[in-house]
């Protein structure tokens, strides 16, 4: 498929009719899904907000840096509306393999399109904003590659660390 350059930016051509919508960063984009706020790359992330975190430091000890998380595969995502969300994940890091959970607690928004057998990641994004309540909230961003791509809202969020092999036997690196 063609390149081009736009504004700064790379994305697809295609010389066919009715070809697939594509975002000025190349990504093809998603029916019902507003991706564009989460296409920016995932150097991008401010790891000020990150670094707040806790559990923060233990994915740092173990990686030596705060992962990018390009080419992870998300493995689970259990939602609940108050308590305790699961997001894990497993970063494609083959000489340090973990998986990396984050604990979201009291989830206020959810925008998540097409969960898959394979969920691979361009990158995964903390910030902070502001939910349609106008509460506080940490978002976590989802950045489209294969399968899983979207956002979650949650009032708290922590990390955890757990050093080894993908827990399901999926992912083999």
């Amino acid at each position: 498929m063609p390149m081009r350059v736009k504004d700064g930016a790379l994305s697809h051509v295609s010389a066919r009719h009715g070809a697939p919508k594509v975002s000025d960063m190349g990504y093809p984009a998603l029916p019902g899904l507003d991706t564009a706020p989460y296409l920016h790359h995932y150097s991008r992330m401010d790891k000020n907000e990150v670094s707040k975190v806790a559990g923060f430091d233990a994915v740092m000890q173990w990686f030596g840096d705060w992962p990018s998380f390009h080419d992870a595969e998300v493995i689970s995502i259990f939602l609940a509306r108050k308590k305790e969300s699961v997001l894990r994940v497993y970063p494609y890091h083959p000489q340090k393999p973990a998986t990396v959970d984050f604990v979201l607690e009291d989830v206020t928004d959810v925008e998540l399109n097409d969960f898959s057998c394979q969920n691979v990641i361009y990158g995964l994004d903390v910030e902070t904003a502001t939910d349609q309540n106008g509460d506080s909230v940490y978002r976590v961003i989802l950045a489209p590659c294969y399968g899983v791509a979207g956002r979650i809202d949650a009032k708290s969020l922590r990390v955890e660390l757990s050093p080894g092999k993908s827990p399901d036997g999926v992912s083999q690196w």
